[in-house]
């Protein structure tokens, strides 16, 4: 069993790309079995969405990080907002702001 840091959080990331909005769900690190059982909830529902709609494009996705801060440091593509083409274009400034940091 590999041992959890005690700052340790789970974050359940809910992307809509149709949209471009994103849900971010906390989670402390003794609610793991919550954040698992909420993660394949959400797999289940946006697949069943997925499957029912030929324009749904959901992206649900669990991380394992400090804080809030680090889940959008480290998963910026998840919070970028507008239509695709603004999406893109926040994202490669973004990947070119980290790495000149």
């Amino acid at each position: 069993m590999v041992a959890k840091r005690p700052t340790e959080r789970y974050f359940l990331v809910v992307r809509d790309n149709e949209v471009g909005r994103t849900t971010l769900v906390e989670f402390a690190g003794s609610s793991r079995d919550e954040a698992f059982e909420a993660y394949f909830a959400a797999e289940r529902k946006y697949d069943a969405v997925e499957q029912s709609s030929e324009h749904a494009d959901h992206e649900v996705v669990l991380i394992v990080a400090d804080s809030r801060e680090a889940v959008k440091r480290g998963y910026p593509q998840y919070f970028l907002e507008g239509d695709r083409a603004a999406r893109q274009k926040q994202f490669i400034a973004t990947v070119g702001d980290l790495a000149h940091a």
